[in-house]
């Protein structure tokens, strides 16, 4: 599927994404024409964001962010887009907002 293709509240995971790091932003993005629905789709992010969030030193370094991003800062961004995957999984399709395009 296309990021085109996703409601409302799913494309939001992705500009949560942006808030905590660009580089997230993308990786949100491009994973999303590897499935076929969006409930595939946002229990993948999902995943990858609790990996994220197991070990943030990691995933900083990865990208060698680590010596410019507060961890504090990145750890409380993570769990504010884990919350809102959650949410939006939980949140019925029809209910998610029509994409805006």
């Amino acid at each position: 599927m296309d990021t085109d293709d996703l409601t409302h509240m799913a494309y939001e995971c992705i500009q949560y994404g942006n808030d905590v790091v660009d580089f997230l932003k993308a990786e949100l993005g491009a994973i999303c024409r590897e499935f076929k629905t969006e409930d595939e789709y946002l229990k993948a992010i999902l995943n990858r964001v609790k990996e994220i969030d197991e070990d943030p030193e990691d995933y900083l370094d990865a990208w060698n962010l680590i010596e410019q991003i507060d961890v504090k800062d990145f750890k409380r961004k993570i769990k504010k887009l884990e919350k809102h995957i959650e949410k939006t999984i939980k949140t019925p399709i029809e209910k998610r907002g029509a994409t805006s395009w």
